[in-house]
């Protein structure tokens, strides 16, 4: 078998010499995944923040003096600050939860 062992005359890739795709190969690659990666990351970024920001839940398990679970007991929630109630009832577990609470209310 005949190798070939020629220098790239003026002009000729390197790359294409050493079996590396050339220039064009490699910047449609880098384009084609790191377009929608960056797109990925600058979408997520302003949905992660409103989430953590906008509301909070408060989860809970009533038990009595035993430790027994208290199924279909009535649990109040009331804001210090603007003085609203919400009111739950616990399931067959004696789990409750209060959902899309207000930041600092």
């Amino acid at each position: 078998m005949k190798q070939n062992n020629q220098i790239p005359s003026h002009g000729e890739s390197d790359s294409k010499v050493a079996g590396r795709p050339d220039f064009s190969v490699q910047v449609a690659l880098k384009f084609l995944v790191g377009t929608p990666l960056f797109v990925a990351l600058v979408n997520g970024l302003p949905r992660l923040n409103a989430q953590s920001v906008t509301s909070g839940d408060i989860t809970g398990t009533v038990t009595d003096p035993s430790g027994a679970v208290v199924g279909n007991a009535t649990v109040t929630l009331r804001s210090g600050t603007k003085g609203n109630t919400q009111v739950q009832t616990t399931d067959s577990r004696g789990a409750y939860r209060f959902s899309l609470l207000e930041p600092g209310s």
